[in-house]
């Protein structure tokens, strides 16, 4: 039955048969609250500054709000343009942001070719994903392109605040070892691959390894690289070219670069007997991700 009174509220009254109830012992329903086991409300507040890049108004302010109940400040950029343009203006003001969070589908420039690009201009850093996008591959596929981390919308406190603890704490590592890394002798690695976001993603994961790239997008451009006298310490050479067979080419790069090791890359096993009788160092299989590149440098 319902009972309704104007200005005052409403009544809902529900009756049950449930049989005979003598045997069965009867508790009062209790509506306190309960306390959650697990909170971040209380954990160690962290210091950074935060940009928090988002097309729509409510997600970026309520990830503004946590954010700050961490402790961080916040700053806003509404696309992957706009966002580009606050860490170029931090970065002349010498107050860099330490950590971004990045949605990744986006109005004027999405996420995916806004971390490219900022890749590209040598910013190193660290860039979380944020993205209702879970399905399996999609971390992979983000981190490739140079993402340190993914966090999933809805964005739950406790995975944010671990994410962005864990980043900033490899920001103030990357600080204390930039003078070192400055010291390194740098390396110069050939890129030959005709597909041009596979190249820039692989030229982007050796920049943030301190390997300078070069890109050529046939074997015709190689050689005309080499013909300059230019000099590589290692060629990544995609088996198929436009322009030639990788194995094939292989013995003509190395007539011209004895001293370069050459890597190919290939999307399907290649046998030892095989890089042996091409006189190549070693293969890749596709995709190439972070830990491959390090493995060979």
């Amino acid at each position: 039955s319902v009972t309704s009174e104007e200005n005052s509220g409403s009544k809902f009254t529900i009756s049950l048969n449930l049989g005979d109830l003598s045997g069965t012992p009867i508790n009062p329903l209790s509506f306190t609250q309960m306390k959650p086991q697990s909170s971040v409300s209380n954990v160690e507040q962290i210091a950074g500054r935060v940009l928090i890049v988002d097309d729509i108004k409510d997600i970026r302010h309520l990830v503004g709000f946590i954010c700050q109940s961490f402790g961080l400040t916040v700053s806003y950029a509404v696309n992957g343009e706009h966002a580009i343009t606050k860490i170029v203006e931090a970065e002349q003001k010498n107050s860099p942001f330490d950590c971004i969070l990045m949605d990744i589908h986006m109005p004027v420039l999405d996420g995916k070719r806004c971390i490219l690009k900022l890749r590209e201009m040598q910013v190193t850093t660290p860039i979380i994903a944020v993205t209702a996008a879970t399905m399996k591959g999609v971390r992979q596929e983000l981190t490739t392109l140079g993402f340190n981390d993914v966090v999933a919308k809805p964005v739950e406190r406790e995975n944010l605040y671990q994410s962005l603890k864990a980043c900033l704490h490899q920001t103030s590592r990357c600080e204390n070892t930039q003078s070192m890394a400055l010291e390194t002798i740098e390396k110069h690695f050939l890129i030959i691959e005709d597909d041009q976001d596979a190249a820039k993603i692989t030229a982007l994961l050796l920049n943030s390894l301190h390997i300078k790239t070069t890109i050529a997008d046939s074997a015709a451009t190689a050689l005309s690289l080499l013909a300059g006298n230019k000099k590589y310490d290692r060629i990544l050479l995609d088996i198929n070219l436009p322009d030639a067979n990788g194995l094939a080419f292989s013995k003509e790069l190395r007539l011209l670069m004895p001293h370069s090791h050459i890597t190919i890359i290939s999307g399907n096993d290649i046998t030892q007997a095989t890089l042996k009788e091409f006189a190549i160092d070693q293969a890749l299989l596709k995709p190439i991700n972070l830990d491959m590149l390090k493995s060979i440098i």
